[in-house]
């Protein structure tokens, strides 16, 4: 009969609609108009059913940025060196010359047998036996020009930073110099009672004892002082005489307000 016929023919589209992939199952029950592109995403999915899988996820970066004032300073090229009071102490720097061991392009010497240093800076510096000229590289102490080297020999302690500027220099600092400059700068005094003793043993019985003593007067004025003593240390032996040569024995004090 003819219902008997139409209920097998839905009992067979039912069956053959069941056996089908559910994406492809879902694309022909969809009205006509969705039927011309949903068959496609539904073959490529049920194609290749582990393609998402092996997408992570998309990754996200933030990016900020910020406006900041620059001083004068910043846009300026320079190469000057700077050393800390920290990296002064780590390599054992006592005297002015040991500063050329930790710059580049800096070389300190003594002329004629004394211990006045010379500083040249890239080969240009003083050759002088007189010691009485100004070198074309500029000492400072605490912003203090020193124009003549013998006034910068001696020991350095209680340092705090240490600058050396390749030349030509301008009027910065104090004085314009075709050289350069070499700034140092030792501990301002403090507001507060601070004091402190080091002691640095080396072999030789070599000693070196650094003491400090800082503190107020006034509410308006501090003062620092500061000395260095240097023992021991020779490692040459004179067997006629039994003298020991090299051995340090000096010392130094300072005062600042």
């Amino acid at each position: 009969s003819v219902m008997g016929h139409a209920f097998r023919s839905f009992l067979m589209l039912s069956v053959y609609t069941g056996g089908l992939p559910a994406g492809v199952a879902l694309a022909a029950t969809v009205t006509d108009e969705k039927q011309r592109r949903t068959p496609v995403v539904a073959h490529h999915a049920a194609s290749t059913p582990q393609a998402h899988d092996h997408h992570a996820a998309p990754e996200v970066i933030s990016v900020t940025r910020t406006r900041r004032p620059f001083s004068a300073d910043q846009h300026r090229a320079g190469n000057t060196t700077n050393l800390t009071a920290e990296e002064l102490v780590t390599h054992h720097v006592t005297t002015v010359e040991d500063i050329q061991n930790l710059v580049p392009n800096l070389t300190i010497q003594t002329e004629g047998g004394s211990n006045v240093p010379d500083y040249y800076l890239r080969g240009i510096g003083m050759q002088d036996y007189t010691q009485n000229n100004m070198s074309s590289v500029m000492t400072y102490f605490d912003g203090v020009p020193y124009t003549i080297t013998a006034m910068s020999s001696g020991q350095m302690f209680d340092v705090a930073s240490v600058g050396v500027d390749p030349g030509p220099v301008g009027f910065e600092h104090g004085i314009a110099d075709t050289g350069g400059e070499v700034r140092i700068t030792t501990n301002d005094p403090t507001k507060t009672l601070h004091y402190g003793v080091s002691e640095d043993i080396a072999s030789y019985a070599r000693s070196k004892t650094n003491f400090y003593v800082s503190g107020p007067i006034t509410k308006r004025l501090q003062f620092r002082i500061a000395g260095q003593m240097l023992e021991g240390g020779a490692f040459r032996y004179n067997r006629v005489n039994g003298e020991s040569l090299g051995r340090a024995n000096e010392g130094a004090l300072r005062a600042k307000l």
